[in-house]
């Protein structure tokens, strides 16, 4: 499956995004979140917006891939009216993914930034993961901004499980498999419009849209392929029809990237959505990337091995290493950004250049030690998974 490779794509729009910030910052434009892409438009030129903004996108196929990863065995399980995951597992599992390469990332941008100013509650609520819901963040919380995703993360681990236990405990022990299909598809669907209707109403302002109830909406299209998964496998397995739905997938996918890229990141930027246009670029950016991940899925599905311009070498490199990387890239911007004033005379593309030149030379090999020596280390204590059934028993 091409998900590693995904999450190396997703990676590098984010930090080129974060990047196209910071040299702009450095021209000395005065930044507003909501007319970002305009401010690319007039200084990086016309249709650079797609290729310089897909940070947004990028974010969501993290999202969308979690919502297929994490819910695959739970889903499963409740597909074949079998016992859940075992709670036990899941929670320790996703706790050592999560909280060890953060708090040493965490860690690092306090001691190189943050030595002083900054309060014992301002540290707490980073390392807890409870930035999200304090209205006036720390200085230690806005250094690490973008991690904001984690806090949402770690709130859909917890949603998931109840989630799963709700459908199990007022579904018919008798249900098809059909039925269950039905139930599992309505509910995500109605919960992923119902998610981006409260997104879309939301202003900029609001610290809850970095909560889960207005993010739902990018995991739950996961959700829902990991949901067709095992009745998509016997009809497209060996058959033509696999290549011509990826493919479909893939046209649609590109062209939300695309609109993406004119409107910007609905989650930091909602009330920049206005209007009919905005409401669908907005439905895009949410949308879209799974898109991007049922391509591959399908072909996988049909029997077919993923095209190697997705499933290759360097990608999977990335994608094993993203969330080092991705915890880690606003180190560097934060050491060199100032110097990039010195550039100015070249021109927005010639600083851009530079900037990623020198972000890269000095986070590939950070976030490498960080997998080697905190990632790797904890990931080998997951344990393995066991039944834990959660299905009430039938009355007697």
């Amino acid at each position: 499956m091409a998900g590693d490779p995904l999450r190396g794509m997703g990676l590098v729009a984010v930090v080129v995004t974060h990047l196209t910030a910071a040299v702009l910052v450095a021209s000395s434009v005065p930044l507003r979140a909501t007319k970002l892409p305009a401010l690319v438009e007039d200084h990086f030129g016309w249709a650079s917006e797609p290729l310089l903004l897909a940070g947004g996108i990028g974010l969501a196929i993290f999202f969308c891939l979690s919502g297929y990863l994490i819910s695959r065995p739970f889903v499963r399980a409740y597909l074949g009216a079998d016992p859940l995951p075992s709670l036990g597992a899941f929670g320790a599992n996703r706790l050592l993914r999560i909280v060890p390469a953060f708090w040493f990332a965490v860690t690092l941008y306090l001691v190189l930034f943050h030595r002083t100013g900054e309060s014992v509650t301002g540290v707490a609520e980073v390392y807890l993961f409870v930035q999200n819901y304090q209205p006036e963040p720390g200085p230690l919380a806005t250094s690490v901004g973008h991690a904001w995703s984690i806090d949402v993360e770690l709130a859909f681990y917890l949603f998931l499980p109840a989630a799963a236990f709700l459908l199990t405990r007022f579904t018919p022990l008798r249900s098809s498999l059909k039925g269950r299909l039905t139930i599992v598809l309505g509910v995500a669907a109605l919960g992923a419009v119902s998610s981006f209707a409260m997104l879309r109403a939301a202003p900029t302002s609001a610290t809850t849209i970095h909560t889960i109830p207005f993010t739902l909406c990018y995991f739950l299209p996961g959700v829902m392929l990991a949901a067709l998964e095992p009745v998509a496998v016997p009809f497209l397995h060996g058959k033509r029809a696999a290549r011509v739905l990826a493919a479909g997938a893939l046209g649609f996918g590109l062209l939300a990237f695309v609109a993406v890229g004119d409107s910007g990141d609905i989650v930091a930027h909602g009330d920049a959505m206005s209007g009919l246009r905005r409401t669908a670029e907005g439905a895009a950016s949410v949308f879209g990337p799974s898109l991007l991940l049922a391509a591959p899925l399908i072909l996988q599905w049909g029997g077919r091995s993923c095209p190697r311009a997705l499933d290759n070498a360097p990608l999977r490199w990335l994608g094993e290493r993203s969330y080092s990387l991705y915890l880690l890239h606003m180190l560097p911007i934060y050491l060199f950004r100032d110097d990039l004033t010195g550039l100015v005379e070249r021109g927005v593309w010639q600083m851009l250049a530079v900037a990623i030149v020198i972000e890269f030379a000095l986070l590939l090999p950070l976030a490498a030690l960080s997998y080697r020596f905190v990632e790797k280390p904890f990931l080998s204590l997951k344990r393995a998974r066991r039944s834990l059934s959660l299905r009430p028993e039938p009355a007697s």
